[in-house]
């Protein structure tokens, strides 16, 4: 993928702290299974966030040095699965920190009062973005190409 360096840095820059926040925590609690054995739901988190972490750098160094000179990233389709959950867990925690004052419905929406946003909020609405973009732009490259569609007589075109 091609970015904009200039755009997307004060984006980067911003998520840091996220994403320290993210080696520590989970994105996402959710619930452990069901097991009244406290040690087999520590090893199941203590599971989750180190794939959390994995997932997390993994993505982070998508936007490396020499993303940083040339604006270029390359995805590796095999790690997909990966980039996707991190993605989701900075949206998250955008959801949690910058964007904590935005309703869901409106984020859904993307009809954004852009105006009533202070700084904090448009440059995380922006990063939010753009890790909704790349998880769009990871779909649609696991999807591949279209298929074509039969024509009424049952060929392809």
């Amino acid at each position: 993928m091609r970015l904009n360096v200039e755009a997307v840095k004060p984006l980067l820059d911003h998520i840091k702290p996220l994403i320290e926040a993210l080696h520590n925590q989970l994105a996402s609690p959710g619930s452990p299974p069901d097991d009244e054995d406290e040690d087999m739901v520590g090893f199941w988190q203590q599971d989750l966030l180190i794939s959390q972490q994995q997932d997390v750098s993994l993505l982070v160094n998508l936007f490396d040095d020499q993303f940083m000179e040339t604006g270029r990233a390359i995805l590796d389709l095999e790690k997909a699965d990966q980039l996707l959950r991190a993605c989701a867990a900075l949206r998250l925690k955008l959801r949690e920190c910058s964007l904590a004052k935005v309703e869901e419905s409106v984020l859904e929406s993307g009809e954004i009062d852009f105006e009533s946003f202070d700084l904090d909020e448009r440059i995380g609405y922006g990063a939010y973005m753009l890790f909704a973009s790349l998880q769009e732009m990871i779909i649609a490259q696991i999807e591949g190409p279209a298929q074509d569609e039969p024509e009424s007589d049952g060929h392809s075109r």
